[in-house]
């Protein structure tokens, strides 16, 4: 068997790091992220707890690791150009894109939010917030997309929000609910809501 290249060592190195994120991920999940052990998400993963500490330090790295990929995942969605602008054309996309994102990864969805609501992940991440860049640049971007288009944006962020966050969640646990022209209609009435052209005046920051 001939040695392997650095190639082969950077594509092992990318999936044991994804497959103990998955394993991390079913965990947290499942069991809560208090009561999930590192030796827990090594044997899950089926690799020593000593080779897990060559991929991350600790249990909070794996849950950092976990939400910025989400975090990659919802900017792909909402900003696909990478762009320093969310356009009225990828925020009006952007339900369209996350509801195919549901449909086909539904199984990660799921355990992410049941990871997400727990009270300790939250504060956590709250607190580690200052370090995500990408997490950082994706609420500047909203926030843009909202101070240039409303008078009080910072309530038309929330209203957003919660109206995406109510609609997913029902999609999620409960599919069957959520009828083609349910799905429709929501779309228009967030376009309605959401989707303007920006203000004349503009603010200087």
């Amino acid at each position: 068997m001939s040695p392997r290249t650095p190639q082969q060592y950077k594509q092992i190195r990318i999936d044991k790091r994804e497959l103990l994120k998955n394993s991390a991920l079913m965990l947290f999940a499942g069991k809560g992220y208090h009561a999930t052990s590192i030796s827990q998400i090594a044997k899950e993963a089926g690799i020593s707890k000593g080779l897990l500490y060559n991929y991350y330090e600790s249990k909070e790295d794996l849950l950092v690791a976990l939400f910025s990929d989400m975090v990659g995942l919802i900017s792909s969605l909402l900003n696909p150009d990478d762009e320093n602008e969310i356009t009225e054309k990828e925020m009006s996309e952007f339900f369209e894109k996350l509801l195919v994102s549901l449909d086909e990864k539904r199984e990660f969805w799921i355990l992410f939010y049941q990871l997400s609501v727990q009270p300790v992940v939250l504060e956590l991440m709250l607190s580690k917030i200052e370090n995500g860049a990408l997490l950082v640049n994706y609420m500047k971007l909203l926030e843009k997309y909202f101070d240039e288009r409303f008078d009080d944006p910072g309530e038309e962020f929330i209203f957003f929000s919660a109206l995406t966050k109510g609609f997913f969640t029902i999609y999620l646990f409960n599919p069957e609910s959520v009828s083609e022209s349910v799905k429709k209609k929501f779309k228009a009435r967030l376009n309605k809501l959401f989707i303007r052209e920006k203000k004349n005046h503009h603010h200087h920051s």
